[in-house]
């Protein structure tokens, strides 16, 4: 059993593993053997970080049978964005292992998340340009496939929203979109929005001046 144990002391077991951070409240059952190692869990995080992504509060219960991590459930909430997922990781988390903390790469990994947020903090993170989007965001989103080749499919909605970037002037308002991802190719039903100034006398009359059709194969 473990209180507000410091995720930051797993880089210690997994040097190269993805940056985790927060305090973890939960117990952890350990067993099988080094070569094939078994466990189950379950656990509450405040603070959490994954990557680059804060998650405010997550919980999490799963287990282990040296060969997947099978994730019952992971739910993260943070003011109003809420994100849950479940499924299956191929993790080698097998105590002897050379490769302890990689994926194999012979077996698929097959999960599952959809999110309801109020904003894409996760890619602004990434995209040095882009300072925010905010609205009525749905994401749903599968994984499956092996390490190498990871197959993604799910759809994301934008409603009402906004989008600040540095690439233009004023930032696009009204935002209204829908994107459908299909074996990694993501097409863009419709997208629009209002790049002008709200103040502009004539802002009826051009509103969602800005209209993306197209695909992205990913």
């Amino acid at each position: 059993t473990f209180k507000d144990l410091p995720l930051e002391m797993i880089h210690r077991l997994i040097p190269n593993f993805f940056n985790l951070g927060g305090g973890a409240t939960g117990f952890l059952n350990i067993g099988g053997n080094l070569g094939k190692t078994n466990f189950n869990y379950v656990a509450s995080i405040d603070n959490a970080v994954f990557d680059k992504i804060y998650l405010g509060s997550l919980k999490s219960k799963g287990n282990y049978n040296g060969s997947f991590l099978s994730v019952e459930y992971a739910e993260s909430n943070d003011n109003f964005d809420r994100i849950v997922s479940r499924g299956d990781v191929p993790f080698d988390l097998n105590l002897k292992s050379d490769n302890f903390g990689q994926f194999f790469k012979d077996k698929n990994i097959n999960y599952s998340a959809s999110a309801k947020l109020a904003s894409m903090s996760f890619l602004s993170t990434y995209i040095t340009e882009l300072d925010s989007i905010s609205g009525i965001i749905n994401i749903d989103l599968s994984l499956s496939g092996p390490s190498s080749a990871i197959m993604r499919n799910g759809e994301i909605t934008l409603s009402n929203s906004s989008i600040h970037t540095m690439l233009i002037n004023n930032p696009i308002i009204g935002v209204d979109g829908k994107g459908v991802l299909n074996n990694n190719k993501l097409n863009i039903e419709n997208f629009k929005g209002s790049s002008i100034n709200v103040r502009d006398k004539n802002f009826e009359k051009i509103k969602d001046n800005i209209s993306v059709k197209g695909m992205i194969d990913f």
